[in-house]
């Protein structure tokens, strides 16, 4: 037992080298040529920082964290063709792990399909739930986005809700406003998540939480 363990972890360091990963995203079968471009697009900006010694980073070391990265980015980037390329390629939820070091601005994928406006996207993650994840600010800004399909599907199938901010961002969308009004009423009052920008050295202007 201990010889597998011994040379399932020695494959796995070789597999995870720096040198080794980007040849392998780029010759990988199965990988149609737009995922493999995002890989090495998002690849290179990882080690332009070192992020092998990176303490937010070093995660990524882990193909499945990288993989799980990657979908972030995607999302976060609005590059949703790309996204669902990604969604049928990795179809098995054990393939990914969504970085825990990263801001919930980047690891909220939920919110960011909400973000780009594709609520295809929104479905089909809420269908993954380990890779699906939601707060509040999802329908907030649906809301301000005048999405209304988006707040309907976010309500009927989604437990986060919205702020005060949603209601406030809706008034010119009469539709959404109606809707806020008629069925989420407990959250006319509720305070918004705040978010405030910080500096990811693997991704730009991000943000962290405060309530």
């Amino acid at each position: 037992m201990s010889a597998l363990v011994s040379s399932s972890s020695l494959a796995r360091d070789v597999l995870t080298q720096p040198d080794l990963w980007e040849l392998i995203l780029a010759y990988q079968d199965g990988v149609p040529c737009s995922l493999q471009h995002m890989f090495q697009l998002y690849y290179a900006k990882l080690e332009k920082v070192q992020y092998h010694i990176h303490p937010e980073l070093n995660q990524m070391q882990d193909p499945l964290y990288m993989r799980g990265y990657l979908l972030c980015r995607l999302l976060q980037d609005d590059h949703c063709d790309v996204a669902h390329t990604f969604l049928d390629t990795f179809s098995n939820d054990d393939d990914i792990k969504l970085p825990s070091r990263v801001s919930i601005l980047i690891r909220n994928t939920i919110d960011n399909a909400v973000r780009a406006r594709n609520l295809s996207l929104v479905k089909r993650l809420h269908a993954r739930p380990a890779i699906g994840i939601c707060s509040q600010l999802a329908m907030d800004i649906a809301a301000a986005n005048g999405d209304l399909d988006i707040v309907q599907f976010l309500h009927q199938h989604r437990t986060e809700g919205c702020s005060r901010l949603a209601f406030k961002k809706a008034k010119k969308h009469k539709a959404v406003l109606a809707f806020l009004k008629a069925n989420r009423p407990q959250d006319e009052h509720r305070r918004e998540t705040r978010v405030r920008g910080e500096y990811d050295p693997g991704a730009g202007a991000i943000g962290c939480i405060v309530q």
